[in-house]
Formats: C-alpha cells, structure tokens, sequence
C-alpha cells in the first residue's frame, strides 16, 4: 500500500515519525546518498525531484552544493531560500540552543533525479 501526501502525488522524504516499511530496508542505501546506490533506490522508486536542505549540512553546505551540482545524474533546477517565519525570544534559545536549527531559515537545493 502506498501513501500520498500533497496533490496526489507520491513522496518518499529522509525523516518521519513513520517510516514505511519500504523505506526502512532501503535505508542502508539512502544513507550512502548522494551516492549511486541511493540514487538507484530513489529511481526505482519512480523519484523524479530530490530536494536537499542547507541546514542539514550546516558549514558544510557551500561545498556540498558544489559537489551535488557535479554529480551526471542529479540535475540543479533551482534554490529557494525560505524566509523567517518565527520571531523566538532569544532567552529561549539561550536556554535550549539545540532548538536553534528548527527557528532559523533554511536554503533548499531542488535537484531533477537523471534518469
């Protein structure tokens, strides 16, 4: 059985609360992303579209996006910069400073999966 989120449309994504059971025994091979064997498993599925979040790759991400961009069989259509969309006391985050990555805004990379 498959689930559709959105517009009808399929959608396989890194991190849930739920994780179907395709997903969990490909994740040996979507660890190795962006390598070929997760982009295998993400063909096979029938993924067009790859999007990849700056945050996730922290002071890493200029050269990540650099090497992804080199890569035969991912295509860079756009980026998107998201904008602020909480205003957070400081105090909070000074008390919690692992909660920073959810209030700061993110940069995401869309990719066309090759096929």
């Amino acid at each position: 059985q498959e689930t559709y989120y959105g517009a009808g449309k399929p959608i396989a994504y890194g991190y849930d609360t739920f994780e179907p059971i395709p997903f969990r025994e490909a994740r040996p091979a979507l660890q190795s992303f962006p390598g070929d064997e997760a982009l295998d498993v993400l063909h096979g599925w029938g993924v067009r579209y790859v999007v990849v979040s700056a945050n996730a790759y922290g002071a890493d991400w200029p050269g990540t996006l650099e090497f992804l961009k080199t890569l035969p069989r991912m295509k860079l259509l756009q980026t998107i910069d998201e904008a602020r969309t909480w205003n957070v006391d400081p105090g909070v985050l000074d008390a919690q400073p692992e909660l920073l990555q959810y209030f700061e805004p993110d940069t995401f990379a869309v990719f066309e999966l090759e096929r």
